[in-house]
Protein backbone atom coordinates (compact mmCIF):
# COMPACT_ATOMS: atom_id res chain seq x y z
CA UNK A 1 0.00 0.00 0.00
CA UNK A 2 1.87 3.14 -1.03
CA UNK A 3 1.90 6.25 1.35
CA UNK A 4 -1.10 8.39 0.29
CA UNK A 5 -3.34 5.37 0.20
CA UNK A 6 -2.29 4.30 3.69
CA UNK A 7 -2.57 8.41 4.86
CA UNK A 8 -6.74 8.51 2.99
CA UNK A 9 -7.72 5.16 4.80
CA UNK A 10 -6.75 6.48 7.78
CA UNK A 11 -8.03 9.41 7.68
CA UNK A 12 -10.95 8.05 6.59
CA UNK A 13 -11.35 5.55 9.92
CA UNK A 14 -11.01 8.94 11.98
CA UNK A 15 -13.98 10.19 10.39
CA UNK A 16 -16.01 7.02 10.69
CA UNK A 17 -14.81 7.06 14.71
CA UNK A 18 -15.60 10.77 15.46
CA UNK A 19 -18.92 10.24 13.44
CA UNK A 20 -19.85 7.19 15.84
CA UNK A 21 -18.77 8.62 18.76
CA UNK A 22 -20.40 12.27 18.41
CA UNK A 23 -23.60 10.60 17.27
CA UNK A 24 -24.23 8.58 20.66
CA UNK A 25 -22.91 11.39 22.66
CA UNK A 26 -25.04 14.36 21.16
CA UNK A 27 -28.34 12.92 22.88
CA UNK A 28 -30.00 10.27 24.69
CA UNK A 29 -31.95 8.25 22.83
CA UNK A 30 -36.10 8.41 24.08
CA UNK A 31 -36.02 5.17 25.44
CA UNK A 32 -33.10 5.74 27.74
CA UNK A 33 -35.56 9.63 28.63
CA UNK A 34 -38.35 7.69 29.70
CA UNK A 35 -36.08 5.10 32.09
CA UNK A 36 -34.75 8.12 33.31
CA UNK A 37 -38.11 9.87 33.83
CA UNK A 38 -39.44 6.90 35.77
CA UNK A 39 -36.59 6.20 37.72
CA UNK A 40 -36.81 10.12 39.05
CA UNK A 41 -40.20 9.25 39.94
CA UNK A 42 -39.65 6.18 41.68
CA UNK A 43 -36.21 7.39 43.59
CA UNK A 44 -38.90 9.99 44.97
CA UNK A 45 -40.78 7.52 46.46
CA UNK A 46 -37.51 5.80 47.75
CA UNK A 47 -36.64 8.80 50.03
CA UNK A 48 -40.03 9.14 51.65
CA UNK A 49 -41.10 12.20 49.13
CA UNK A 50 -45.02 12.38 49.34
CA UNK A 51 -46.80 11.37 46.55
CA UNK A 52 -48.79 14.15 46.46
CA UNK A 53 -46.16 15.97 44.95
CA UNK A 54 -46.71 14.63 41.53
CA UNK A 55 -50.22 15.06 41.42
CA UNK A 56 -49.48 19.00 41.14
CA UNK A 57 -50.09 20.18 37.09
CA UNK A 58 -48.01 22.94 37.52
CA UNK A 59 -45.04 19.88 38.06
CA UNK A 60 -42.95 19.02 35.23
CA UNK A 61 -42.98 15.65 36.34
CA UNK A 62 -46.22 13.89 37.24
CA UNK A 63 -47.47 10.17 38.71
CA UNK A 64 -49.33 7.99 40.68
CA UNK A 65 -48.66 4.65 41.93
CA UNK A 66 -51.27 2.84 43.53
CA UNK A 67 -48.77 0.95 46.26
CA UNK A 68 -47.04 4.56 46.98
CA UNK A 69 -50.76 6.37 47.62
CA UNK A 70 -51.38 3.57 50.10
CA UNK A 71 -48.40 4.16 51.95
CA UNK A 72 -45.88 1.43 51.38
CA UNK A 73 -42.54 2.16 51.08
CA UNK A 74 -40.28 1.63 48.25
CA UNK A 75 -36.93 0.03 49.42
CA UNK A 76 -35.48 -0.27 45.98
CA UNK A 77 -36.37 -0.94 42.21
CA UNK A 78 -34.75 -1.59 39.27
CA UNK A 79 -35.56 -0.56 35.85
CA UNK A 80 -35.51 -3.29 33.23
CA UNK A 81 -36.18 -1.57 30.06
CA UNK A 82 -38.83 0.71 27.85
CA UNK A 83 -40.23 0.18 24.74
CA UNK A 84 -42.02 2.75 22.45
CA UNK A 85 -45.53 2.98 21.74
CA UNK A 86 -46.23 1.79 18.21
CA UNK A 87 -49.37 4.29 18.56
CA UNK A 88 -47.35 7.48 19.39
CA UNK A 89 -43.44 7.97 19.62
CA UNK A 90 -43.65 10.18 23.18
CA UNK A 91 -45.01 6.67 24.96
CA UNK A 92 -43.65 4.48 26.50
CA UNK A 93 -43.75 1.34 28.64
CA UNK A 94 -40.95 0.50 31.39
CA UNK A 95 -40.87 -2.43 32.92
CA UNK A 96 -39.59 -2.15 37.18
CA UNK A 97 -38.86 -4.52 40.14
CA UNK A 98 -40.23 -2.63 43.02
CA UNK A 99 -38.95 -3.97 46.91
CA UNK A 100 -41.46 -2.82 49.21
CA UNK A 101 -42.51 -2.97 52.71
CA UNK A 102 -45.76 -2.06 54.23
CA UNK A 103 -46.50 -0.33 57.51
CA UNK A 104 -46.44 -3.47 59.63
CA UNK A 105 -42.99 -4.23 58.44
CA UNK A 106 -43.68 -7.21 55.57
CA UNK A 107 -41.75 -7.06 53.08
CA UNK A 108 -42.37 -8.29 48.95
CA UNK A 109 -41.06 -7.79 45.72
CA UNK A 110 -42.93 -7.34 42.63
CA UNK A 111 -42.74 -6.86 38.72
CA UNK A 112 -44.66 -4.11 37.74
CA UNK A 113 -45.02 -1.93 34.12
CA UNK A 114 -45.52 2.06 33.77
CA UNK A 115 -46.60 3.79 31.12
CA UNK A 116 -44.70 7.11 30.54
CA UNK A 117 -45.39 10.19 28.42
CA UNK A 118 -42.47 12.27 27.92
CA UNK A 119 -42.91 15.99 26.89
CA UNK A 120 -42.50 19.41 28.16
CA UNK A 121 -44.57 18.09 31.31
CA UNK A 122 -43.45 14.08 32.10
CA UNK A 123 -46.43 11.64 33.04
CA UNK A 124 -45.58 8.11 34.60
CA UNK A 125 -48.38 5.96 35.66
CA UNK A 126 -48.77 2.35 37.01
CA UNK A 127 -49.98 0.23 33.66
CA UNK A 128 -52.84 -1.63 34.64
CA UNK A 129 -52.51 -5.21 34.31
Amino acid sequence: MNRSCFSLSIAALLAMVVAIGCGKNSSKQPADKAIEIVDQFLEAWSRGESVDQFADPSRPLQGTDPDWKAGHQLMSFLSAGAKQSPESPDRFRCRVALSLRNGKGRMWDQEVEYDIQIGEKSVVRRASP
